[in-house]
């Protein structure tokens, strides 16, 4: 579905990505991991063309996309983008902000005056109804809380009906329960669509959760790439060379107890193990 081959890109003398190698299958649910700078965002603009490469291959869907005019339609038609801070436009009403993933299907004069036609409108209460905001269509997004505007921006990347999403730290704002409904809503959109998505997350347990595979990125480099069964303490201390904040302690009630005196020790302390409690205890076991 998407390969990608030799992929580099240079601020001047800085590298942020290092001649990356990568293929995602169609509907796979990959987990970008790594820390802040590593170059996980740096990758995700490149495959959209947000960020032109400066070396390298990608090719979507058996097409190379390339950075010219028709080339640049192509894959915004086909590659959705789901944003940290939302990139909601909030004096719209929900649903105008979702028929936004249609404009790239319409006629300029339609969407100058946002005509949308009666199909478009349909695609765009379905893909709230997706996420569960089907009665909030009518209500102006800068009402709604964070988790929410996070769903109304899923909910305008289904209704782009792409072959791709490319989520960029799509939770990094958000509380642990709302975390784990937005990435809930994305990987049911990746199993009943086909769609692939690529998620950038810098939480060690969301990427055991929900990634069917992880991606390791370090340095601008791919350091590891594997099951999350396969992801041990060794290759994280090689994604997170400076250690990691311990894993939302949140994640099960059992996991919320176990961690709630490491909370109190020091952060040398915390960072001890980069594994959340339930995988130490597994990688113990075996």
């Amino acid at each position: 579905m998407i390969e990608i081959r030799n992929l580099s890109k240079r601020y001047g003398n800085f590298e942020a990505l290092h001649h990356i190698d990568l293929s995602v299958r169609k509907g796979e649910f990959l987990v970008i991991l790594g820390a802040s700078g590593a170059g996980k965002s740096t990758l995700l603009r490149c495959i959209n063309h947000l960020t032109e490469p400066t070396t390298g291959e990608i090719t979507v869907d058996g097409v190379r996309s390339q950075g010219d005019r028709a080339g640049l339609r192509s894959v915004r038609r086909d590659v959705a983008m789901i944003f940290q801070h939302y990139n909601v436009v909030p004096r719209l009403s929900v649903l105008k902000n979702v028929l936004t993933g249609r404009l790239s299907a319409m006629p300029a004069v339609l969407s100058w005056f946002q005509l949308f036609p009666r199909a478009d409108i349909d695609i765009a209460r379905d893909s709230l109804r997706r996420v569960g905001l089907e009665a909030k269509a009518d209500v102006r997004t800068d009402t709604l809380s964070g988790g929410q505007k996070q769903r109304v921006g899923i909910a305008r990347a289904l209704a782009q009906r792409p072959k791709v999403i490319l989520a960029d730290e799509p939770v990094a704002s958000l509380d642990p329960k709302t975390s784990r409904s937005v990435l809930t809503c994305l990987r049911e959109a990746s199993r009943e669509s086909g769609i692939t998505v690529i998620c950038n997350l810098h939480q060690v347990d969301y990427a055991m959760e929900f990634g069917e595979r992880i991606i390791g990125v370090a340095g601008g480099r791919v350091v590891f790439e594997g099951r999350p069964d396969e992801l041990t303490e060794e290759a994280l201390h090689r994604i997170y060379p400076e250690g990691v904040d311990k894993p939302d302690p949140a994640a099960t009630a059992a996991q919320a107890h176990a961690a709630a005196p490491q909370a109190m020790a020091a952060p040398a302390r915390a960072k001890a193990s980069l594994l959340p409690p339930q995988q130490q205890y597994t990688l113990e076991k075996t």
